[in-house]
């Protein structure tokens, strides 16, 4: 008896997954080149946050605009709802952070408010990426259907706690 020829693996659509593909990978950048190459001027880690998610808010704009003819479906064999109310909380969640990135990057980097020596780093990447991670976190929570994906939803999101 061969059980792997009743498998079938799940179809992924991944334009649809696109929002969280973009919030994940933004994360990542700032992670990885971030801490691999010199310091960054100033406000480019905001910069990055915030471009990453003003790209997955479009992302999720287009669809929200496509949904408005088809029909809400879920995704990864129905773990993601894939529905107008969650492409619309990924909005709000991703405009939040665009807000929250433009914001604080100029007073992150105020002498006045830094308490610590000069050597530090006043402009850190690490805000930023657990931003996007947390934005990662809701935005999967929203949009879970299933018991497992809401869990996986608060655990990305507490990772920025």
């Amino acid at each position: 008896m061969d059980v792997t020829a009743d498998f079938m693996p799940p179809t992924i659509e991944w334009f649809a997954l696109s929002p969280y593909i973009a919030l994940l990978a933004g994360a990542l950048v700032l992670l990885l080149v971030g801490s691999l190459t010199p310091r960054w001027p100033r406000g480019w880690y905001a910069i990055v946050a915030a471009t990453t998610a003003g790209v997955a808010a479009v992302l999720a704009g287009l669809q929200f605009a496509a949904l408005e003819t088809e029909a809400a479906r879920t995704l990864v064999k129905g773990t993601i709802a894939h529905d107008r109310f969650g492409l619309l909380a990924i909005i709000a969640v991703c405009f939040t952070v665009v807000m929250s990135a433009m914001t604080t990057s100029d007073a992150a980097s105020h002498d006045s408010l830094d308490t610590r020596s000069k050597s530090a780093s006043r402009d850190s990447l690490e805000p930023y990426a657990l931003m996007l991670t947390a934005a990662l976190g809701a935005a999967v929570m929203v949009s879970a259907n299933d018991l497992l994906a809401v869990f996986l939803g608060i655990e990305i999101l507490s990772l920025s706690l």
